[in-house]
């Protein structure tokens, strides 16, 4: 990855885990890293750690880093950490908001009632404290070339995990990165949601290595530093305003961006066992588009993401009961059945890599419960040892049904070659 020299970040709840990770890997790129926390001595906490032994460890590594004592549950002591930050640097470059509480019987079993109260706490320090943390620094990020705000989320937005002020905590970092997002808009600022994976924290290695088998378990845990990786990447993705508002799965981050965890492993995406993240809807600028012309338009990205993301479900998701496709590989035509789902899995099965995917003079027309688009597309990956990229033309016709989009059908199709062969012409590219 390029350089972070003369970037300020800062990383809340950093003593250690994941927030440690992330200002390490920054460091290492050469950022300034200003961490926060309560933990300033050996012996305060239970886990090893301290906000001083990471400031250290990012100067070592080739950063420069600044460990600042902060409660994150006090506003007075949130509003004086950022007037420090501006009273050194002026501005701040990369906000990532990782800090939360975890109260002693967190991972006691359910129901929530049977645990203590402060698992609310979690909303407190978790939640509102990156509101509190946003709310602070927006002027000094306004003052930034190119800004960033990483939430740490985690699939327990939309599945079970743990207790439901966790899921809550969750769940709402990513409503509130989409709502950010908007008030950003204007400014430049990029907001966007980090899921990491199951990671190799301390306090995974204080509970699961107790468990049998638990070092096993851990050995395809991602490394704290693979969520740094990930910041770093966006930061650097010249384009990562367009992705404002959105959940970014670390995994899925790695391998558009290329890159593997600091252990040499690949994480894989968890999409198919935990969930997918939420469908916020953005309210479009008057004057630009329809309230369903830009559902359609998201359901059409919605179905791109899940063909980059080799994910069968949330392909066969976005499609009604009666869909029909006119395809160009298989089958004359398709169906959403059983055999619609067995190709789709063969034809993910079939890349040895990642699927890219883009779309190209996207036009859609909406009427009453209907609507079309029309598009130039084109899907490139590898296949055994050959690498493509092809050109097609999209057809898509929606249908809305209680109240959500779905689409009805879709047609793709190539040009012939205009040789008398019967080839597709697969050459073809748009001006």
């Amino acid at each position: 990855m390029k350089t972070l020299e003369g970037t300020i970040a800062l990383v809340t709840g950093a003593s250690r885990g994941i927030g440690r990770g992330i200002a390490l890997e920054l460091g290492a790129l050469g950022a300034t890293v200003y961490v926060t926390g309560r933990t300033t001595e050996k012996g305060h906490s239970k886990l090893p750690g301290t906000i001083n032994e990471t400031a250290a460890a990012i100067t070592a590594a080739g950063g420069h880093g600044v460990a600042i004592v902060c409660d994150h549950a006090d506003d007075e002591q949130v509003k004086a950490l950022f007037e420090e930050v501006r009273t050194r640097e002026g501005h701040i470059d990369i906000l990532v908001n990782n800090v939360t509480s975890f109260p002693p019987d967190i991972i006691s079993p359910p129901p929530f009632w049977t645990k203590g109260l402060a698992l609310a706490d979690q909303i407190t320090v978790g939640l509102r404290s990156a509101y509190t943390a946003s709310y602070f620094a927006a002027p000094l990020l306004l003052k930034s070339r190119q800004a960033l705000i990483v939430n740490i989320s985690y699939y327990g937005a939309v599945s079970y995990h743990l207790d439901p002020a966790y899921g809550a905590t969750k769940a709402g970092l990513d409503k509130m990165t989409s709502d950010m997002a908007q008030d950003f808009k204007p400014y430049g600022v990029t907001v966007l949601s980090v899921w990491p994976g199951p990671t190799r924290t301390e306090m995974a290695e204080m509970l699961i290595s107790q468990l049998e088998g638990g070092h096993q378990i851990m050995e395809s845990f991602e490394t704290p530093q693979f969520t740094g990786r990930v910041v770093a990447a966006l930061y650097q993705d010249p384009n990562v305003l367009s992705k404002s508002g959105q959940v970014v799965i670390g995994a899925e981050a790695a391998h558009e961006y290329g890159f593997k965890d600091a252990n040499g492993n690949q994480p894989p995406t968890l999409r198919d066992h935990h969930g997918s993240p939420a469908r916020f809807f953005q309210k479009p600028v008057a004057g630009e588009l329809s309230e369903d012309e830009a559902l359609v338009r998201v359901l059409i990205e919605e179905r791109a993401q899940a063909l980059r993301h080799k994910s069968t479900s949330e392909s066969l998701g976005t499609q009604t009961d009666d869909y029909i496709q006119f395809g160009l590989t298989g089958a004359l035509f398709y169906a959403n059945d059983e055999a619609a789902r067995a190709a789709t899995i063969q034809a993910f099965a079939n890349f040895t890599g990642p699927i890219d995917y883009e779309t190209k003079d996207l036009n859609v027309e909406v009427s009453g419960d209907l609507a079309v688009s029309r598009s130039l597309s084109r899907i490139s990956g590898t296949m055994g040892d050959t690498t493509f990229a092809w050109w097609f033309r999209k057809t898509l016709a929606f249908r809305k049904q209680n109240g959500a989009w779905k689409i009805i059908h879709e047609h793709e199709s190539v040009p012939m070659a205009a040789d008398g062969s019967g080839r597709a012409a697969l050459g073809l590219m748009p001006d």
